[in-house]
């Protein structure tokens, strides 16, 4: 059965929810100094045709986790998808994970314009990371995830800047 590019970046964009720091769903086989990660974000994990290449950091402790980040690169393998070929990479990136502390903090101002926050800085530098060695196919991410990938699609300077 083949699914659509729509179909595989929605998956993809949920399955950040399942990995690294706070995991939603468990397989129990990533524990990692006692703490759950989810469904793993070691590289080389797979899920449909594409394999995990890096992740950022989910230490809980980490500033990507203080600032309530966390995103994942994946490789297309295999014979790709339509619109996404075998050797194209997506960036999943995780939206708001608690709505009521985050979305007031965080979501709210980057909804408004305001491009001065930590998670965007991180969607930035995670995606500068990944694109340095690897080929962007496309960018995903649900709710506060996709607001995450604007910042990315613009050229370097624009993004650097924090320009709408």
């Amino acid at each position: 059965m083949t699914i659509s590019k729509d179909l595989f970046l929605a998956i993809l964009s949920m399955d950040a929810y399942n990995r690294g720091y706070g995991a939603g769903l468990t397989d129990g086989q990533h524990i990692v100094e006692g703490i759950d990660h989810g469904l793993g974000d070691s590289s080389g994990i797979e899920i449909g045709n594409a394999v995990v290449t890096a992740a950022s950091d989910s230490d809980p402790l980490s500033p990507e986790a203080s600032a309530g980040f966390y995103a994942v690169a994946y490789k297309i393998t295999g014979t790709g998808y339509d619109g996404l070929a075998a050797g194209q990479t997506v960036i999943s990136y995780r939206g708001t994970d608690a709505f009521l502390t985050e979305y007031p903090g965080v979501d709210f101002p980057i909804v408004t314009g305001d491009y001065d926050e930590a998670e965007l800085n991180l969607a930035v530098q995670f995606y500068r990371s990944v694109a340095a060695s690897q080929s962007i196919g496309a960018l995903t991410g649900h709710s506060l995830g996709g607001a995450l990938t604007r910042p990315c699609r613009r050229p370097a300077s624009d993004a650097r800047r924090g320009a709408a």
